[in-house]
């Protein structure tokens, strides 16, 4: 056959098989490919369900999870230990809320010729608030400042003990400091004082619901270090963490429910 062909005749052929020798390799590395995606998400999938599981385990055993932790903060000497530490931040927190108060009694009069002083301008306007946020964010580091000087002071117990209360402190913290910049944006109580344009009913609702969620946003935190630190399973952490987490959307879908017609009636 070979012999009878044309010499172009012949290079034609042997272009055609290269071609199809050529062609091969990639229509097999295609079929690798789809192979390679469908077998990724297969894995993706399998590893969704494994965790699902893994949560409604974790979920369904939590009580005794619970149990071991608090078995953990209170050793060596029992519950007792546990109450007394939680007693002693309880207490840091009065003191430090009273020295907040006195403070805050002191610089009364500067804080309202901050917020009644007549407008000069857009400028003079902005330095202002800025002003006013940085006292307002300063009573409350004020307030965690005494707490954790007093808690430094007195305390001298175990490690999951003091992750623990750090932890609660820093909830506490992070929730005043988002507290008092929404009072300052939204003004529950004051329409006058008030810088966004909303109604009573929806400032309220707005300041409550952020409030609310920096609270849990902080119990996040503060449950997730302490179950790590006392040497809870990791599926439990991520339990936690999904329960917090679906309570804090909660929050915040009645919280937009709530102020749609308000949050409309501006638009």
């Amino acid at each position: 056959l070979v012999s009878r062909l044309s010499d172009q005749e012949v290079r034609q052929l042997l272009l055609q098989q290269l071609d199809r020798a050529a062609g091969q390799p990639a229509e097999k590395q295609q079929a690798t490919s789809a192979t390679g995606m469908l077998g990724a998400v297969n894995r993706g999938a399998g590893a969704a369900r494994d965790g699902v599981v893994e949560i409604v385990t974790a979920i369904a055993t939590m009580p005794a999870a619970v149990r071991g932790v608090i078995g953990n903060l209170s050793q060596p000497d029992g519950i007792g230990v546990l109450g007394m530490a939680l007693g002693m931040l309880v207490l840091a927190l009065a003191v430090a809320a009273l020295i907040e108060l006195v403070v805050r009694r002191a610089s009364r009069a500067w804080r309202e010729d901050l917020r009644t002083r007549p407008s000069e301008g857009l400028l003079s306007d902005a330095v202002r608030l800025l002003m006013r946020v940085a006292l307002e964010v300063g009573y409350v580091l004020v307030f965690g400042a005494v707490v954790l000087g007093i808690f430094l002071m007195l305390w001298q117990g175990h490690e999951g003990r003091r992750i623990l209360l750090l932890g609660l402190l820093g909830a506490i913290v992070v929730a005043r400091i988002v507290a008092a910049l929404a009072n300052l944006l939204l003004a529950p109580s004051r329409p006058e004082a008030r810088l966004l344009p909303l109604d009573d009913a929806a400032a309220g609702t707005l300041s409550g619901a952020v409030t609310i969620v920096a609270a849990l946003f902080g119990l996040v935190v503060a449950t997730k270090t302490t179950f790590l630190a006392t040497g809870s399973d990791l599926a439990h952490v991520e339990a936690i963490a999904l329960v917090l987490g679906i309570a804090i959307v909660g929050v915040c879908i009645v919280a937009v429910w709530r102020v749609r017609q308000s949050i409309g009636d501006l638009i």
